[in-house]
């Protein structure tokens, strides 16, 4: 792990496992208990974790930790949404009124595998929540996953997603002008090519978007830079 110190240059740490992520094998990980919320992602120190036993189980459970990652709740439950199950790699943005709204994975209902991204929120700190809006399209013969997000100065929600079909694959840039309930794909940045692998999209100092990605068929780290908020890149 890399961490920042005070003069702006960068310490190589060690970290250890804390007991509570052991996985799922170690029996005194293994309950999983009623939501009793705790999130709160506008505090610098709060973490959270999601976790799924199964692709095809209906439902998942997180962890929140108040200290960094040094100490960790026990498993809360997440509901199944409605969704067939549920897949890792989640993304959360803070809406205007500060309520989180996670973009989770959900899996394909025709092959139980990864299918599509869709939105929930929490009020409460993950207590109770609502399912919103599905993001982007079915891709039936493959997948849209990895969702990674940045919420605009106008309040709106970008997010891209890496998709994968037979032979190719590329990111493609949705828009949520009310807080995750609906969204607008707005069209593919670029190809990858048919081995992909993860991204990230982060707001830089200057105001403009940053996407990273890799293509593993040319083994290439790339970045594409937006100046007009994701409209051209």
């Amino acid at each position: 792990a890399i961490a920042p110190t005070k003069r702006g240059s960068h310490l190589f740490l060690s970290l250890e496992r804390p007991e509570a992520l052991r996985g799922h094998k170690d029996p005194r990980a293994a309950e999983i208990l009623p939501p009793t919320g705790g999130i709160d992602l506008r505090d610098p120190d709060c973490l959270v974790i999601c976790g799924y036993e199964d692709d095809d189980d209906g439902g998942g459970w997180f962890q929140v930790s108040r200290d960094r990652g040094r100490t960790w709740s026990a498993r809360q439950a997440l509901p199944g949404f409605g969704m067939p199950g549920l897949c890792g790699r989640t993304d959360y943005v803070i809406d205007r009124e500060g309520r989180a709204v996670f973009l989770f994975i959900a899996t394909s209902a025709h092959k139980m595998k990864e299918g599509r991204v869709f939105a929930a929120r929490t009020a409460d700190g993950g207590r109770t929540w609502e399912r919103l809006g599905l993001v982007g399209p079915d891709h039936a013969d493959g997948f849209s996953i990895q969702p990674a997000t940045v919420r605009l100065t106008t309040g709106d929600f970008v997010t891209a997603t890496r998709w994968q079909r037979p032979g190719r694959g590329g990111i493609e840039l949705h828009r949520s002008a009310d807080q995750g309930v609906t969204w607008a794909t707005q069209g593919n940045v670029c190809d990858t090519g048919a081995r992909s692998t993860a991204l990230d999209l982060t707001r830089v100092t200057d105001g403009r978007l940053v996407l990273v990605y890799a293509q593993r068929d040319q083994r290439k780290l790339c970045a594409r830079i937006s100046a007009d908020d994701g409209h051209t890149w």
